[in-house]
């Protein structure tokens, strides 16, 4: 039967521990649809802890310092199996997935897209309004009002048919994913993340995001782990 379809799966590699027994369920129609009371899982909960198992580089003796390794499936109710979400098509606009920024919630039904970027639309002016008095932040909110204001009262499809809201987009993807000017944290990229995620094509079921990292951690998280990072350091020490 197709009750849960589309299903998703995730499973997580190289755990060191799992904190959740296997009787876990998502709260929601599967829940109702099974009328079983199973803890459901909130956001932010720690599920697992993560280890290293398996082969890193033949340089460094096969050893690979600790991470998670995360695939997302899916059910394919035609072809009766689960099939791998590729993330280099189901990132934000159909790229690669980008970090998320702690806050923006991209959890939306892609029937519910549209909706939603309407409501984003209308708070930009008051968002933009709440930004720093940086004078490169001042430069980028007016030119981001400018176009919600060229943009008017456009609704539906009528706002990806828009230039002024192409403009707006192409704008926010510039300074925060190309030159990286504003990182995970700050106001441009929340609202990228707002902007662009919600104009995703609706065919795109699901909008893939890397964990959230401080913009303060941002190069720590650039250093190479082998070379710089405290890995090689430790691995060296004890060899």
């Amino acid at each position: 039967m197709n009750a849960f379809n589309p299903a998703y799966r995730i499973s997580l590699g190289h755990i060191e521990d799992a904190l959740i027994d296997e009787r876990y369920i998502i709260s929601g129609d599967v829940m109702r649809y099974l009328g079983k009371r199973m803890r459901a899982i909130g956001r932010e909960e720690i599920v697992a802890l993560s280890g290293n198992s398996g082969l890193g580089p033949r340089e460094y003796g096969w050893v690979q310092p600790p991470h998670p390794h995360l695939s997302l499936y899916y059910w394919n109710d035609e072809k009766r199996i689960l099939e791998s979400l590729d993330p280099e098509k189901n990132g934000i606009d159909g790229g690669r997935p980008v970090f998320w920024d702690g806050k923006v919630f991209l959890d939306t039904r892609p029937e519910k897209r549209l909706s939603v970027l309407e409501k984003a639309l209308v708070d930009v002016r008051e968002e933009v309004g709440k930004w720093q008095k940086a004078r490169d932040l001042q430069e980028v909110g007016a030119t981001l009002t400018e176009y919600s204001n060229l943009l008017g009262n456009a609704k539906g499809k009528e706002i990806l048919d828009s230039k002024h809201f192409q403009d707006m987009r192409s704008l926010l993807k510039r300074i925060t994913l190309e030159e990286k000017k504003y990182l995970p944290g700050t106001a441009p990229y929340s609202l990228m993340l707002k902007i662009v995620g919600y104009s995703t094509d609706a065919k795109q079921d699901v909008i893939l995001t890397l964990p959230f990292i401080a913009a303060s951690l941002e190069k720590t998280y650039k250093k190479t782990e082998y070379e710089n990072g405290p890995f090689l350091t430790i691995n060296t020490i004890q060899e």
